[in-house]
């Protein structure tokens, strides 16, 4: 088999380039400068650091000691929280304040800031004993250690006080003003007495006996309905003059004891034009004088009447 001879090609043949021996351009020059500067570089420092002592010393600080170091802290930050919550659980704190504002006060009276004087306004009926034992101070006492505020809400639950100022004066004064409840009624509860107020507050339990001209309401809930009552009362003179008590049936209307021994009924409505009726009987018909113990209003349109000893009667209308 005959070689075929290949026939040299008359095209221009391709120059291979050369590789370049000068400098890279001005990019890949800063590119390699990036990445392979700070490898170069970090590498020398590293081996730097640890050819010496003090180099060897600066990385197991960096790697060991600032580690523990934070841990340490932490543990220090527990320890001391936990330490200061004992202190304040345990009133160690508290104790040493006091000991320290007890020194200060003491101080202070010293120099002349004590209580040398009090002064009690507005009292009345309320016991100046037990209005002493609410303020709670005694002669030579620091009158910047007394607390106006507390002394106050003492006050308040004193008998027969309704309200209550007090002023410290510097440098050595306690100022006291009281207002006094005004006593309304004697309300009759359960065998207990009390003196109440005409908003149905009760004042005192104690020294009643000097109230014994008021009136005296009894019953449930009485204390509360005594103040409509007296309203009503006080557009009937005739009427309130002769009452010497009042009960209040089951919470809903009134028995009046007059001065002669009758027992008048009101309804439990239409209280008025009853008062207005019975006020017209004493008037017209002078019918506490006469000899019945029970004068019945609770029904609208009659009267009945209950002689003494006797049976009852009634009828329509006035006359009966």
């Amino acid at each position: 088999m005959r070689a075929v001879r290949k026939e040299p090609s008359f095209s221009t043949p391709r120059r291979r380039r050369k590789p370049r021996s000068g400098p890279a351009p001005a990019r890949r020059r800063a590119f390699l400068a990036a990445d392979e500067e700070p490898r170069r570089s970090a590498g020398k420092r590293k081996s730097r650091k640890q050819d010496t002592l003090i180099g060897r010393w600066r990385v197991w600080y960096e790697t060991t000691f600032k580690r523990y170091l934070s841990m340490s802290a932490v543990a220090l930050i527990v320890l001391g929280g936990a330490g200061v919550y004992g202190l304040f659980a345990g009133g160690h704190v508290a104790r040493a304040s006091e000991a320290v504002m007890a020194s200060v006060y003491g101080a202070m009276g010293e120099a002349g800031l004590r209580v040398e004087h009090l002064t009690l306004h507005g009292r009345n009926h309320a016991s100046r004993e037990a209005i002493e034992a609410a303020i709670g101070l005694k002669p030579g006492d620091p009158i910047l250690a007394f607390d106006p505020v507390a002394a106050r809400e003492r006050l308040m639950a004193v008998d027969f006080v309704a309200d209550a100022r007090v002023v410290r004066q510097l440098p050595n004064r306690i100022t006291v003003t009281i207002t006094e409840e005004t006593p309304f009624a004697i309300w009759q509860y359960k065998g207990q007495l009390h003196l109440i107020s005409e908003g149905g507050d009760v004042i005192s339990a104690k020294g009643i006996e000097q109230f014994h001209d008021l009136p005296m309401v009894v019953g449930k809930n009485a204390h509360l309905a005594a103040g409509g009552l007296e309203a009503l009362l006080a557009q009937h003179p005739a009427i309130a003059s002769e009452v010497s008590a009042a009960v209040y049936v089951n919470s809903r209307r009134w028995d009046l004891h007059m001065k002669s021994d009758i027992l008048v009924m009101l309804p439990s409505d239409k209280v008025k034009a009853a008062l207005v009726k019975l006020e017209r009987l004493i008037r017209e018909q002078h019918v506490l004088q006469r000899a019945v113990s029970v004068i019945d209003m609770r029904l609208p349109d009659r009267t009945v009447f209950r002689p003494i000893g006797g049976v009852t009667i009634g009828g329509k209308g006035e006359r009966t």
